[in-house]
C-alpha cells in the first residue's frame, strides 16, 4: 500500500514538474507576458520619445509606435523577437553602448523590461 502512494506522489510531482515556466499561474516560478501597450510604450513615452518621436526623430528612429520601434531608422529592425542580445535597442539603450547613441541611459530597472519583452517575442499586445 505505502508504495502505491509513494509512486501516486511521484507521479503527481513529475506531472507537476512537466508545465513550462509562465504556464502555471499558481506557479512562484510564473512569469507574466509583458505588453507592449501598458508595460513597455509607456517606458518609451518616459525615456525615449522627446528624441525619437514623430516630427524629427533622431536617427530617423520613430519610437511612437509598435511597427515603428521595430522597423524604422537607420539600423531596422531594432528589435529580433525573442533574440534581446541581438537587437539593436538593447545594445543602444545600454550603458556599455558603442554605437553611438548621445541620448541619456536608462536605468537598468528600465532596460529589464524591454530586454524581458523581446526575450518573450516581442509582441504587440
Amino acid at each position: 500500500m505505502k508504495i502505491k502512494i509513494l509512486i501516486a506522489i511521484f507521479i503527481a510531482f513529475l506531472t507537476g514538474c512537466t508545465e513550462e515556466k509562465g504556464t502555471n499561474s499558481n506557479s512562484p516560478l510564473a512569469v507574466d507576458t509583458l505588453s507592449f501597450a501598458s508595460d513597455i510604450m509607456p517606458i518609451f513615452e518616459a525615456h525615449c520619445i522627446e528624441c525619437h518621436g514623430e516630427l524629427w526623430p533622431d536617427g530617423d528612429y520613430d519610437m511612437t509606435s509598435y511597427d515603428m520601434v521595430i522597423n524604422s531608422g537607420l539600423h531596422a529592425p531594432n528589435v529580433i523577437p525573442g533574440k534581446p542580445d541581438s537587437s539593436y535597442l538593447i545594445h543602444v539603450i545600454s550603458p556599455d553602448d558603442t554605437t553611438g547613441h548621445d541620448g541619456p541611459y536608462p536605468q537598468t530597472t528600465v532596460i529589464e523590461p524591454i530586454y524581458t519583452w523581446i526575450d518573450q517575442g516581442a509582441l504587440n499586445n
